[in-house]
């Protein structure tokens, strides 16, 4: 437990297409897996990151920058994100 870097903060499957799984982390990352290709989902189909500015990088940055929720549309088109300033 004392490795642990990163720490997944939520998950859902695509509300049509049952083998798509997006979840989000702590370090503020989302990956989109198809788990056609695996179900072990270590290797993702779509990465999505914000950069982050090295000048303002402090004490609480990673924990502002954690994806606190995810969630897709209804339609499935659109995926809804949520960090602790913004939506």
């Amino acid at each position: 437990m004392e490795e642990l870097t990163e720490a997944i903060t939520a998950a859902e499957f695509h509300p049509h297409q049952c083998n798509v799984l997006v979840y989000s982390s702590s370090k503020g990352t989302i990956r989109l897996c198809d788990m056609r290709s695996s179900a072990l989902c270590d290797r993702h189909a779509k990465f999505f990151e914000v950069p982050e500015d090295p000048s303002s990088r402090s004490f609480f940055s990673e924990i502002i920058s954690s994806i606190s929720d995810v969630k897709f549309s209804h339609s499935g088109w659109y995926m809804m994100t949520r960090d602790y300033l913004s939506v």
